[in-house]
């Protein structure tokens, strides 16, 4: 089997240029790219920030025609995934992104690029400079997701928690940690396609489900 590239994404946004740089390397020698995101926990829906990275790294992998890789690092060292994703895909070069890290960092809590030189074996390490971001706790954005529906109201569209009768969309409700009233973000999918829906105090995004609505009445 022909050797391949493999790309370690992580949270924000220089994600979309490690991908170009793996595919780069990927088309100059005619080989496979694989993109891989690492996650602390197994994957839950119901977690927004969760299934939000998540779909962001699938879309940008399908961009650039590569295929995406979702691994759980649960009590496991990310160097030993990446050795072991690394293995079974035959990967020949790895890319990775390192921002700027202080000594005090790197003796506090080690160095993820020298774990990997010691795991790797006959496997080329490439690292490009990205810029330390100040990234927000996005976990403490949302609430725990729950199981809702969207129904019509009059003029208006209400989302509901109880199962009701007839629904315009089934999805999960994601409510703002910000705020007492249900204020949040519905998630829910029509004709394969992902939907995301504005909640404010109870009523859904009327412009939006309005077309959506005028496209099932067509």
């Amino acid at each position: 089997m022909e050797k391949s590239i493999l790309v370690c994404v992580s949270y924000g946004k220089n994600a979309e240029k490690l991908i170009q740089k793996g595919k780069y390397l990927a088309d100059k020698i005619g080989v496979a790219c694989y993109v891989l995101s690492i996650e602390n926990k197994e994957y839950d829906s119901k977690d927004f920030t969760m299934a939000e990275h998540k779909k962001f790294f699938e879309d940008l992998a399908s961009q650039y025609q590569c295929e995406f890789l979702w691994k759980t690092k649960g009590s496991k060292r990310i160097s030993d995934i990446i050795a072991k994703t690394a293995e079974e895909f035959k990967i020949s070069q790895v890319v990775m992104g390192q921002p700027p890290i202080s000594k005090w960092e790197v003796i506090t809590k080690g160095s993820i690029i020298h774990e990997l030189l010691h795991c790797l074996v006959d496997v080329d390490l490439h690292i490009v400079a990205m810029k330390k971001e100040n990234v927000q706790n996005e976990e403490e954005l949302f609430q725990r997701g729950i199981n809702a529906y969207i129904v019509a109201s009059g003029e208006q569209y209400e989302l509901v928690t109880d199962r009701p009768n007839e629904f315009l969309l089934e999805g999960i409700y994601f409510q703002s940690v910000a705020t007492e009233f249900t204020n949040g973000v519905f998630k829910s999918q029509k004709n394969g396609k992902e939907i995301l829906v504005r909640i404010h105090d109870g009523k859904a995004d009327y412009a939006h489900l309005g077309l959506l609505k005028e496209e099932e009445e067509k």
